[in-house]
């Protein structure tokens, strides 16, 4: 990947003093993820187009020049923006032939697989999942034929194989398959068990986790039925699939046709801590009671440490700290919660 391009830009200049608007009229602000400590974070970039190049700003800093015959889809994970480029051959007319490989910061990460001469995937790949971090990454691994996914397909988590199902010959999601959540790592090791139909999900689908790192056996942390046209139905144990902490605080309750209705409750630690109603078109009415959103841990770290250096002989009574009633705090407390 070309450190300079004829935008008349380099990678990690700063672009502080410019006014992108001023530049070209295809600038796109988008949400995307970024990575620390192995979580990953709700984040905003910019995509600057012009040229036939693409460049990812953030913070008025260029982190990526593509080329538009480079990508096929916009990058979303900034680590990936930042450290992951691809090198190959290319046609007369810019399409990717050959053999393709992935590198991490500079490192060949044994990533990849072949283009035929019109530019399609064909034969075995590797792919990367969106969540990567350094050597943290999901690995998603299979055959293409003439562009498409085909037959098993699986997905691997340090050298283990966690996820697998099968693509029909169109390419489409059909039968058992088995999943990790996008925000899967070590220890939020969260998979979805369930059966798809023409790539929408029917039937009962169950979620399982480890409760640490180190324990080998699977658990039960929620799930529900999905009708045949793919909307939740009936009583559900849900949760936020992309939470990046292993702390789950699960919303439990009826969906009708997608919709959720009546009584929830929200309970973290086998402990309601929130809830409230739904009317019958899935609004929220009444009074509610919800889960902060910093609700992570790095609170719960913070807090603790913080508790255990200053009061220590308060340590037991102080434990609480895990409800609800800590993050319901004024506004004005919100600073403190900046790590």
């Amino acid at each position: 990947m070309n450190c300079h391009s004829d935008i008349g830009f380099a990678l990690n200049q700063t672009l502080e003093n410019i006014d992108l608007k001023l530049l070209d009229e295809r600038i796109y602000k988008l949400k995307g993820k970024y990575c620390f400590l192995g979580i990953q974070y709700d984040t905003e970039f910019f995509i600057f187009q012009k040229n036939g190049r693409l460049m990812y700003i953030k913070n008025g800093v260029i982190l990526r020049i593509d080329s538009f015959n480079y990508i096929t889809n916009i990058i979303f994970d900034l680590e990936q923006v930042k450290y992951l480029s691809w090198e190959g051959e290319k046609g007369n007319s810019g399409q990717f032939i050959g053999q393709w490989k992935a590198k991490w910061n500079g490192i060949n990460l044994n990533i990849g697989g072949q283009y035929n001469e019109c530019g399609i995937k064909i034969g075995k790949w590797s792919e990367l999942g969106n969540h990567t971090y350094d050597d943290d990454y999901l690995l998603h691994v299979g055959e293409y034929k003439m562009g498409r996914k085909q037959s098993l397909w699986e997905t691997i988590y340090n050298d283990k194989i966690i996820g697998f199902g099968i693509y029909n010959q169109l390419g489409i999601k059909c039968g058992k398959w088995q999943e990790p959540i996008q925000s899967y790592s070590g220890i939020n090791n969260v998979i979805w068990i369930g059966n798809y139909n023409d790539e929408i999900k029917v039937g009962k689908w169950d979620a399982i986790h480890k409760k640490s790192y180190y324990n080998t056996e699977f658990m039960s942390l929620g799930g529900g039925n999905y009708t045949n046209n793919g909307a939740k139905d009936g009583y559900w144990i849900d949760f936020d699939d992309t939470n990046q902490h292993g702390l789950f605080a699960l919303k439990i309750g009826q969906y009708l046709n997608g919709a959720k209705i009546g009584k929830w409750v929200i309970k973290y630690l086998d402990e309601i801590i929130g809830g409230g109603h739904y009317d019958q078109q899935g609004y929220n009415i009444g009074q509610w009671i919800e889960v902060h959103e910093k609700f992570n841990w790095q609170i719960i770290k913070y807090i603790y440490y913080s508790l255990l250096y200053y009061f220590s002989w308060m340590l037991l009574k102080w434990v609480q700290v895990w409800k609800l009633e800590i993050f319901l705090l004024h506004d004005n407390i919100n600073g403190m919660w900046s790590f």
